[in-house]
């Protein structure tokens, strides 16, 4: 069989697991081993987490991340392949390092079209070392551009000192209180919880539309 003229290039969709496999060594192998439970330490308590804030049982979120991994890692297109679980209504960010003056063009250059987002976005400050006047500036300005647009920012697992500068009153007032939280398992339960409030008021709107109709 061709295609314009030429053969189908099945090489194009061979998986890359087959050509790593050829190659591999033992020294790869307890590397990789390391490595996986390093990841799995961090990846299942999440998935347990995006189980709970999806509305199933924690061990289904489990149950999906080892089944996507898997599959990932079978039919994925690259030695190097990058997957864990997520969910359809929440974008997860991260920063890393030290959010400086200078720093912060790069978060608006990643969030400049604010249409690529889910409704919820989940900002994890684990990694973020410092944070001075602009850098809350700039997240107190991300979260404005993302009300309007009815979107929500969830702030998590900042150290001690961006944790005190996100304390302050003004950041709150931005953000809201209730969406500053320790880590990424309260993130996703604050994100559910606001997810099962906007679908209760969808609900409400379209009840009051049907009885306005009658």
């Amino acid at each position: 069989m061709s295609v314009a003229g030429g053969q189908i290039p099945w090489r194009r969709w061979r998986p890359k697991l087959l050509d790593a496999l050829s190659t591999y060594k033992r020294p790869a192998l307890i590397s990789d081993a390391i490595a996986g439970l390093t990841v799995g330490v961090v990846a299942l308590p999440l998935a347990m987490a995006f189980g709970i804030a999806s509305g199933v049982t924690p061990q289904a979120g489990i149950c999906t991340a080892i089944v996507g991994g898997f599959l990932v890692s079978l039919l994925g297109g690259s030695r190097i392949q990058i997957a864990g679980p997520t969910g359809a209504y929440v974008t997860i960010l991260r920063i890393h390092g030290p959010f400086l003056f200078g720093m912060t063009e790069k978060l608006a250059d990643v969030t400049a079209d604010l249409s690529q987002f889910a409704p919820i976005v989940i900002l994890r400050l684990r990694n973020m070392t410092a944070i001075d006047a602009s850098g809350l500036h700039a997240l107190e300005t991300l979260s404005d551009r993302l009300g309007k647009t009815g979107r929500t920012l969830l702030v998590c697992g900042a150290r001690e000192q961006p944790a005190a500068f996100l304390h302050q009153a003004e950041f709150i007032r931005h953000v809201g209180a209730s969406n500053i939280v320790p880590n990424v398992q309260e993130a996703l339960v604050r994100a559910q919880g606001i997810r099962e409030q906007f679908s209760g008021r969808r609900d409400e709107t379209a009840h009051a539309l049907m009885g306005a109709s009658i």
